[in-house]
């Protein structure tokens, strides 16, 4: 009767079960040994394995004590005497076939590596003893190199090599690995080429449909413009990289917990609460480290915080904080809707303990707009931030006032890039658009001609773009939602096109950079005169 394939399965897995005795040496089937005297018998076939150039034959490193080592005399043991004797023992035991394997290639960089000395005089020996059939024109030392080249088997790098499948002129190089074939078909075959992420301009939201805009949700679109569309209109996120708990207690706090002290502790003191009151609760909140080190920490946080608590307070000129303001603009295509807090008889005052980064800029320079267009003419005052830095450990940004008509424009303009920004990627990118926003002007200042202000501009923004490795500064280039459409190449040039992406007059890097922050820093120049 028809036997089932479980039969041979079960005789194959038995006989495999069963292990030799660990004595047994000429059991007709594959001997696995080491190189040792007088064990070269007979076998069919003899495979080497190892022989590396400084591996085999062993070298003679005796102890410092040993005088046979330092002052050899003839009948010595000689180790490595011995490893090529033994070499030629398993050279003669063969009865069919010899295979010697041996590192060939470095794995760092594919680099040949010569095999050990016994191979290599092996292979000049046959080189000279032997002949392939005459090639025309060929010389002794060119037909020596083809004998060579006939015996030994250079294998690729990688087991998914297509030489390994039918790519390679030698049938000796062959692969029955299914699982490497798609990875060598890969190799031979031409990539095609890749395909751009956006294609086309997407409908207006509906919740333009609907013409209110809130202020928090245009701040949060000018902290990254193509971030905001592909994650508010196609749903695209990235996952967070999942935070390592330390298995140690910190004795010096990251940045993010030096911010959370120092944040922590300026909200407090210009609350009213004490700086010594403020400052022994800090210290015994847990976020420092104990004893000196957190002392040392918390020093360092002080300096920052009272450079800014001075400023602060200054300009809120010691009066009572003015009530919030609601917002309701009737914009030509939406309404503006939201509330503006931290106003003073003085104007706007907002800190974070912070370096001044783009966003923070940019939201005081909406809620700035957004507070003079809903007054009126004559009770505009300027707005400020304060935020750290070096010495002397604060830094203060201010925008003069507006008249209500300015700012009413300035904001109808910033609300069409968040319509159009909802639609299609924006070629704006807050930190490089700020820094050549920055160098252009200066350049002009100086009165470099346009061509050369642009070439500085651009200088300027591809360091913003590229940011800080070494001081863990991301630039826009790191933000994986503008990798994701733009790729790694920055599109500041003004002829940047992208397949799949209208760029329509007006909308290049040149022009929407300085749309966005050319009225900011001529705010921020006036104030500072």
């Amino acid at each position: 009767e028809p036997v089932s394939h479980e039969v041979p399965r079960a005789m194959v897995a038995d006989h495999f079960d069963q292990s030799a005795a660990a004595t047994s040496f000429l059991t007709g089937a594959i001997t696995v040994c080491g190189m040792a005297p007088m064990r070269s018998i007979g076998h069919r076939v003899v495979c080497l394995l190892g022989l590396d150039d400084g591996v085999f034959p062993r070298s003679s490193s005796g102890s410092g004590f040993d005088l046979v080592t330092r002052h050899p005399a003839i009948g010595d043991r000689s180790p490595r005497e011995d490893d090529r004797y033994l070499f030629l023992e398993a050279l003669l035991a063969a009865r069919s076939h010899v295979r010697i394997m041996y590192s060939g290639q470095s794995v760092r960089d594919n680099k040949p590596l010569p095999p050990s000395v016994v191979v290599s005089e092996l292979l000049d020996y046959l080189g000279q003893a032997y002949r392939l059939p005459a090639q025309a024109g060929e010389t002794e030392e060119e037909a020596s190199q083809r004998v060579v080249n006939h015996l030994v088997v250079r294998h690729p790098l990688q087991p998914f090599s297509p030489r390994y499948f039918g790519a390679g002129d030698d049938p000796r190089l062959f692969s029955y690995a299914k699982g490497y074939v798609d990875g060598a078909r890969a190799l031979v075959t031409k990539p095609l080429e890749p395909e751009s992420f956006w294609n086309g301009t997407l409908a207006a939201p509906e919740a333009l449909d609907t013409p209110t805009l809130s202020l928090w949700e245009l701040e949060r679109f000018f902290e990254q413009p193509v971030a905001a569309l592909l994650r508010g209109r196609l749903g695209l996120a990235y996952p967070r990289d999942e935070e390592q708990a330390c298995d140690r207690e910190p004795l010096d706090p990251d940045g993010l917990g030096r911010y959370q002290v120092g944040s922590g502790l300026l909200d407090q003191v210009l609350s009213g609460v004490p700086f010594a009151q403020a400052q022994k609760a800090a210290l015994h909140s847990g976020a420092l480290p104990p004893g000196t080190p957190g002392a040392c920490v918390l020093a360092d946080v002080v300096h920052r915080v009272n450079g800014m608590h001075v400023a602060v307070t200054g300009h809120r000129a010691g009066a009572a904080p003015l009530d919030s303001l609601a917002l309701d603009l009737a914009l030509e295509k939406i309404r503006l809707v939201g509330h503006v807090s931290e106003l003073w008889p003085g104007g706007q005052v907002l800190h974070h303990y912070a370096s001044m980064k783009t966003k923070y800029l940019m939201t005081l320079w909406l809620r700035h707009l957004a507070v003079h267009a809903a007054r009126s003419a004559g009770s505009m005052q300027s707005s400020v931030i304060t935020g750290t830095s070096k010495p002397p450990f604060h830094s203060v940004t201010s925008y003069d006032s507006l008249e209500p008509d300015q700012a009413w424009e300035l904001l109808e303009d910033l609300v069409d890039l968040y319509a159009e920004g909802l639609r299609r990627p924006l070629l704006f990118f807050p930190d490089s658009s700020l820094a050549y926003t920055r160098a252009y002007f200066h350049a002009n200042d100086k009165g470099s001609p346009d061509e050369e202000a642009r070439a500085k501009g651009i200088a300027a923004a591809w360091k913003a773009w590229s940011g800080n490795p070494f001081m863990s500064i991301a630039g826009d280039g790191d933000d994986s939602f503008v990798a994701r459409v733009f790729g790694d190449e920055p599109p500041f040039a003004a002829s940047y096109t992208l397949d799949g992406l209208e760029i329509g007059e007006g909308f290049s890097f040149h022009d929407l950079a300085l749309r966005v922050f050319e009225p900011l820093l001529d705010a921020k120049e006036r104030a500072s005169e």
